[in-house]
Formats: C-alpha cells, sequence, structure tokens
C-alpha cells in the first residue's frame, strides 16, 4: 500500500512540476520582453539627428590655405556609434564663388555617461562646382567634436580636410592639382 501511495505522491507532484514550469516560461518570456524593452529605450536615447548651420574659413581644391569664407547648411543623423552628415555648402572669395554637395558617413566614438561632448570621424565624398563651369570631386575626412547643450542643441566643432580626385580648376598638370584643401569650421544646430 505504501508504494501506491508513493506512486501517488510522485504522480502529483510531477505534475505541480509542469503546472510551475507553464509559470516559469512565462515569466522568462515577460524578463525577455522587459530586456527588449531596455534595449530599444537605450538605443533610442542615443538616437540624434538635427538640422545645422555652420561657418568658418575654407579652401579652394588644390590650394590648402583655408581663408575664403564658408556658410554651410545640413543635417547630421546620429544611431548609437554610427551616422550620416548631408551638406550643402557656399564658398566665396569676392569674385570667385562656388558650391559644394557633400555626404559622409560618420562614426561617433563612445562616450562617458555624464559627458556633454563627443568626438567623431566622418569620411565621405564631396562635389565642387564653381557656377556654371567644370566640377571637382574631392575625397574628406572630417575630424571634430560635438557638444550637447542644456537646452538639448548642439554645436560641433570640425576640421574638413578635402583631397581632390577630380580637378579640372587647374587644366595643366601642376603640383597644386592634388593638393589637399583644409577648412574649419563650427556648427550649430537647430
Amino acid at each position: 500500500m505504501k508504494k501506491y501511495f508513493l506512486i501517488i505522491g510522485f504522480c502529483i507532484l510531477s505534475v505541480a512540476s509542469f503546472a510551475d514550469e507553464d509559470k516559469v516560461f512565462e515569466q522568462m518570456k515577460k524578463n525577455d520582453q522587459k530586456e527588449v524593452q531596455e534595449k530599444d529605450d537605450i538605443s533610442a536615447k542615443n538616437k540624434n539627428s538635427f538640422n545645422y548651420v555652420r561657418v568658418g574659413p575654407g579652401a579652394i581644391p588644390g590650394q590648402a590655405i583655408p581663408y575664403y569664407p564658408t556658410l554651410g547648411f545640413g543635417r547630421r543623423v546620429q544611431n548609437n556609434n554610427h551616422g550620416y552628415d548631408i551638406s550643402i555648402d557656399v564658398h566665396s572669395a569676392l569674385l570667385i564663388n562656388w558650391i559644394s554637395l557633400k555626404g559622409e558617413y560618420m562614426f561617433f566614438f563612445p562616450k562617458a555617461t555624464q559627458s556633454n561632448h563627443q568626438y567623431y570621424l566622418g569620411s565621405g565624398i564631396n562635389y565642387m562646382s564653381y557656377f556654371f563651369f567644370p566640377v571637382a570631386i574631392s575625397l574628406e575626412v572630417t575630424p571634430g567634436i560635438q557638444y550637447k547643450t542644456k537646452s538639448g542643441r548642439y554645436i560641433f566643432i570640425q576640421l574638413d580636410i578635402s583631397n581632390p580626385i577630380y580637378n579640372p580648376f587647374f587644366t595643366d598638370y601642376k603640383r597644386e592639382k592634388y593638393v589637399p584643401g583644409v577648412g574649419l569650421s563650427i556648427g550649430f544646430g537647430f
């Protein structure tokens, strides 16, 4: 008789453990959903996008010294450590004016949690044209630093290094034809 009670007892315990197993699986699903939601919340906190205006001295491709005023408008989007920047810049040297269109991939270096600034490095292509004259194409490298103000707006300072890969501005072969241009700009997000 004791054997029957032991067998019935084990059956009851095993049925009870299956019932608890469903509760355990439900709790595991809830924990997984909570973890996914927390990751989504963290990812959403690291998504930034803003329009900006920037000013600073720039250089004509083939002339390394930045002494021509530049005015630029653009949009920057960041998702965690990756992002992109698209801008249009207007340059002026009294009688000579030109415009450039730039697209860059940007890598934002990890920052300290309490920090309000972040370093970045961009790389892309720049299409530059004198008004109604041939165009130049340059590869761009852009190191910089981006600050977030207390009001939530962004300010950045960057160095634009432009290396011409196609430059018809200098018709005969000269050393200046492929000299990198350097520009410095400060941008204000809005």
